[in-house]
């Protein structure tokens, strides 16, 4: 019989030299970049997390691609702007709520050292981030502890919390998918009007 999504989503990969690390590569199921090619022309689709793989240790050396949203999708952190003659690509405009975001993501490594923000984008409601956790750790963080420390820390500064329950990660599979994400991530702002969560504002 075919095996199982689950049982294949465990299956360990090849390592990453390029990327400097030596840990087994799983994909979790709960979210992926390419739905957004798929989203209706009624509306972006919900998605909810499912179970967790069981047994998945989620402080595992990785290269982890996450989606943090606001509450409702509303945009609160600032909006895109394009040059009127196209000289240059779009680019976020970050407002107030936006830079303390901002700030937070680039703090991640002050809170969890032998954490790392390789990439990252602020949108006007959500944000895309590559997480890095080293192998040279002796007790490394988890993924959930990273973003719930990341939240807590933006609405503590507010007064307030924006964000949307949860969040959507995604373990990053070898250079191909590396290089993908990365290029996704960099490429967000110039394809906003298209993005699953656009919303005018």
């Amino acid at each position: 019989p075919a095996r199982s999504p689950v049982a294949r989503a465990i299956s360990p990969l090849s390592p990453c030299p390029q990327l400097g690390l030596s840990a087994r590569i799983t994909h979790l199921y709960y979210y992926s970049y390419m739905d957004n090619k798929a989203s209706s022309a009624s509306g972006p689709r919900t998605f909810r997390k499912p179970n967790r793989i069981p047994g998945y240790n989620y402080s595992a050396p990785g290269y982890y691609f996450l989606t943090i949203c606001t509450v409702g999708h509303v945009p609160l952190f600032g909006r895109i702007v394009a040059c009127q003659d196209g000289s240059q690509p779009a680019r976020m405009l970050l407002n107030s709520v936006g830079r303390t975001v901002e700030q937070a993501i680039l703090a991640i490594p002050d809170h969890y050292p032998g954490t790392a923000v390789d990439k990252y984008v602020v949108m006007p409601n959500h944000i895309h981030l590559i997480l890095v956790i080293s192998d040279s750790l002796e007790k490394a963080p988890s993924v959930s502890r990273v973003v719930q420390q990341f939240k807590r820390a933006v609405s503590i500064h507010l007064g307030k919390s924006v964000w949307q329950e949860g969040f959507y990660d995604h373990v990053i599979r070898g250079d191909s998918d590396y290089r993908e994400i990365w290029t996704y991530i960099d490429n967000n702002p110039v394809k906003w009007a298209r993005d699953k969560y656009y919303r005018e504002g």
